[in-house]
């Protein structure tokens, strides 16, 4: 009988021994999983930042390209028209000098 009760208090004790340390082990657990929660959020919002400074950039560039092209298009375009309108009398002449030729 008192084997009985001894086992009985035993199990009550690891019982309740198993159950703190299944609750202290599922709060390590919960505790260590939301830090790491915490610290991919941290990277999450750093590579955020990193990628939108990097758009940022690009969006630059892309405008700086934009700009230099109409600055080249607004120099040249002017010394473009010349030439073409050179390359019309040039025509306008030789036109004119077959012309004069085959009258």
């Amino acid at each position: 009988m008192g084997e009985a009760v001894l086992s009985a208090v035993i199990q009550v004790i690891f019982e309740r021994l198993s159950s703190q340390v299944l609750e202290e082990y599922n709060r390590l657990l919960r505790d260590a999983i939301e830090g790491q929660i915490r610290k991919l959020r941290s990277l999450l919002s750093t590579i955020q930042l990193v990628l939108k400074d990097t758009v940022d950039q690009q969006v630059v560039a892309v405008a700086y390209d934009a700009d230099d092209l109409l600055d080249e298009y607004v120099t040249e375009a002017p010394q473009q028209k010349m030439e073409f309108h050179h390359l019309m009398e040039m025509r306008g002449c030789i036109m004119n000098t077959v012309r004069h030729f085959y009258s």
